[in-house]
């Protein structure tokens, strides 16, 4: 059975397209551009310390974080807001490091206290979307 000009010239096209799109596709860079999230949450004298510190890939050129410490209801597990608070890396020191440290007022001994940083990494031009969070109670 023979094809026509046309169908063989599709077909043709088509199969070019899929080899390209295939070799493209196996040549884009993995997505996750930060290596480490880490939170740490503890208290003293009904103040919560709220610390953080997120790892880029190598070059990073911006971390940006947002953080918000929430009381949790245990009985419905419903949360409060407590304090939301920005952190941003420095770009003359480590851009590729961003250390943070938050003192909230206002937390009760006996209370569970929930942390959630969401962190903006700039690697080479694209920014990646990375959260974080813990849960701890105020003994």
């Amino acid at each position: 059975m023979m094809l026509s000009k046309t169908k063989r010239f599709t077909l043709l096209f088509l199969s070019v397209m899929l080899l390209l799109s295939t070799t493209v596709c196996a040549m884009v860079e993995p997505l996750s551009k930060t290596d480490k999230i880490t939170l740490t949450l503890s208290f003293t004298n009904g103040q919560a310390l709220c610390r953080g510190s997120v790892l880029g890939d190598s070059g990073t050129t911006s971390i940006i974080a947002y953080c918000t410490l929430y009381e949790v209801d245990t009985s419905d597990n419903t949360l409060s807001e407590v304090e939301s608070f920005p952190a941003v890396s420095s770009p003359s020191s480590m851009p590729e490091r961003l250390n943070f440290s938050h003192t909230a007022s206002n937390c009760e001994q006996g209370k569970t206290y929930y942390l959630t940083c969401t962190a903006h990494v700039t690697v080479n031009g694209v920014t990646e979307i990375v959260s974080e969070d813990i849960t701890q109670k105020y003994e």
